[in-house]
This record gives C-alpha cells, structure tokens and sequence, in this order.
C-alpha cells in the first residue's frame, strides 16, 4: 500500500501480447508495475505457464493388401498418408515401416507393419499402426508392371 493517491498499475506481457489476449502454450512472463503520484514505482514478475495436455489425433490409411509384381518377389505400394490434428497448430507425422525400410522402397512378400506417430510441437504424441500384406501369386490375367490393391477393412 502506498501513502500518497493516484498510484497506477501497468502490466507488460514479455511476449508484446495485450493482457487479454490468448496465451500461448508455454511461458509468458508479466512485468507489473504500479508507479504512484510521486514518481516512486516498484515491479514484479508474473509467470503464467500453459501446458497442452491434449494428444495429437491420428486416423491411419486403410490396410492394403496387394498381390507381388508380376515376376518380382515383392510389390510396390503408395501407402498413402494418415490423416492428422490436433488444437495447437504445426503438428506432424512419421511412417515407420517394421522392415526398417523407406516407406517408398518395395515392399517384401508377407507382412509389413507401418507404425505412423504424430507430434505435436510439444512432443505429445499420437500413435498407430497399419498393416501392408503382399501375396507371393501372380494373376493371370495381369499385365507386366500392374498390381492389384484391395483394401482390407480393419
């Protein structure tokens, strides 16, 4: 409490934002400042700390199952893309094949699992699987060079 009227209080956001604007994930600090009519002032610190606490969301592609490529030992497949969100902006995804392989490498007779995670920029993280099965049968009636893909719903 000051002795002398008038005192004025002002408080500055590090981040140049009004006081009443939104915050964002992570740390703001205020300056408060109360400044009297005499000219004396004094100052505090405020930390305001927002945490995201909400998981990125991830839908992942369809499962695919293909038959090989006519005389290959293997299949060359779009995986596509999961479908991702989340309430803060700049999230983003990862496929990681269970081969170890690039996602765009062919893909071997059997089953390969890609498991896709999804970050958000505070490192929470959303995570599924899909699987990818090739069959070792050739159709008859295919062409060089065509595959056939059928969905497998899961």
């Amino acid at each position: 409490m000051d002795n002398c009227p008038g005192a004025t209080v002002v408080g500055v956001r590090d981040d140049g934002a009004a006081l009443n604007d939104p915050y964002p994930v992570g740390l703001t600090i205020i300056t408060w400042t109360v400044t009297d009519a005499a000219g004396n002032s004094v100052s505090c610190k405020q930390k305001v700390q927002v945490s995201d606490k909400e998981a990125p969301k991830i839908t992942c592609p369809e499962d695919i199952v293909v038959n090989n490529d006519l005389g290959e030992c293997f299949a060359t497949v779009d995986p596509g893309e999961p479908t991702v969100s989340d309430n803060c902006p700049g999230v983003t995804f990862k496929g990681t094949r269970s081969d170890g392989k690039e996602l765009t490498d062919p893909y071997p007779v059997g089953t390969t699992t890609i498991t896709w995670v999804a970050r958000c920029l505070v490192q929470r993280v959303a995570l599924r699987a899909e699987d990818h099965s090739q069959g070792q049968r050739e159709a008859e009636d295919q062409l060089p060079g065509e595959y056939h893909r059928q969905q497998r719903r899961g």
